[in-house]
């Protein structure tokens, strides 16, 4: 069964017994079977990462983190197994795969964000401009007519309400 759990093509996983051995994996060269993370010292220099989320893994904690294993960086999330005393399982995949597909996800977002920032400039633009106008032609009469100029013919709008009743 743990063969066929992993996340992306190169992804692996492990479950732990409560003695930290490795009984199970996806990916024996990787992870082998019978492989204790307790024991640090014993560690290949590969694995030697692991000791820290084990130590996790068997206090029944659940979580993720990022690890160098075997020299190459990998996200981890791990958990309990429901209904094994003491069994956790791991699964990891390596980090670049992951940050690839979150710096997509960003440049996606960024470019729609934009997208429907210059349509609601677009869209918006002529509506306020609409309802712009008259209010600063009427106020520029205004200005004219308070300097004296009474012959010049006032602004006019068809938009009704208030912004008619002003110009006229």
């Amino acid at each position: 069964i743990i063969e066929k759990v992993h996340f992306g093509e190169n992804g692996v996983s492990f479950i732990i017994d409560k003695d930290g051995q490795i009984i199970a994996t996806s990916n024996e060269e990787m992870f082998p079977i019978l492989t204790n993370l307790k024991d640090k010292e014993n560690l290949s220099a590969g694995l030697k990462e692991l000791s820290a989320v084990s130590d996790s893994m068997l206090t029944y904690e659940e979580g993720t983190c990022q690890k160098t294993v075997n020299g190459q960086q990998y996200y981890i999330g791990y958990a309990p197994v429901a209904g094994a005393e003491g069994w956790s399982i791991a699964v990891a995949t390596p980090w670049s795969p992951v940050v690839w597909k979150i710096n997509t996800s960003a440049l996606q977002i960024l470019a729609l964000a934009t997208v429907a920032v210059i349509l609601v400039i677009v869209v918006l633009r002529f509506p306020i401009k609409r309802i712009a106008a008259p209010i600063a032609k009427t106020a520029k009469r205004l200005v004219e007519f308070a300097d004296g100029d009474i012959s010049s013919p006032a602004p006019t709008t068809d938009l009704g309400g208030e912004i008619q009743d002003m110009t006229e």
